[in-house]
């Protein structure tokens, strides 16, 4: 699952499940809602169902409205505070899923595992333009205390510097 809090509005908050469900809060976490297809709040491609394809792995906000979250392989995006999300064309080939996102110094970073091997990588993009990512970054020297297939278990957080840990 995945939770975070950092909306244009004060007391907007997102998470995610295991299973493929998204919810959002308002009010500071006191009462929730689950986003649906049904309802046009989430792409009808949004997956519920498909073992490992429905996580959701992680979610950040710019702090100005807009939300990414990655589920699987794919990038959906809200640019009103959660209440709606939509596929980004991400264009980075090979991802056998993404690992986590993170919103610093202007900019996304997502981490993901290719399909080919059990390396974490890592690219950058500005907010404003979510098609556009940076070249890939080889994280395989740091050595993590993860093992082949324990890779997308690794979580990852930033601070406003810049900086991302693993």
């Amino acid at each position: 699952w995945a939770a975070d809090s950092g909306g244009s509005t004060a007391g907007v908050w997102m998470a995610g499940t295991g299973n493929g469900q998204l919810f959002r809060s308002t009010d500071g976490a006191a009462n929730w809602s689950e986003l649906t297809k049904g309802a046009g709040q989430l792409p009808t491609n949004w997956e519920t169902t498909g073992g490992d394809r429905k996580i959701v792995r992680s979610m950040a906000s710019n702090g100005s409205g807009q939300w990414v979250v990655i589920q699987d392989a794919r990038i959906f995006v809200s640019t009103n505070d959660g209440a709606t999300f939509s596929e980004v064309s991400h264009g980075i080939s090979n991802v056998n899923v993404f690992l986590g996102i993170v919103y610093t110094n202007n900019s996304y970073v997502v981490t993901y595992d290719r399909d080919d091997d059990d390396k974490i990588y890592a690219r950058s993009a500005s907010s404003s333009d979510l098609t556009s990512w940076s070249s890939e970054i080889d994280y395989s020297p740091i050595k993590l205390p993860a093992t082949a297939g324990e890779i997308k278990h690794v979580r990852m957080a930033a601070n406003n510097a810049g900086r991302v840990v693993f």
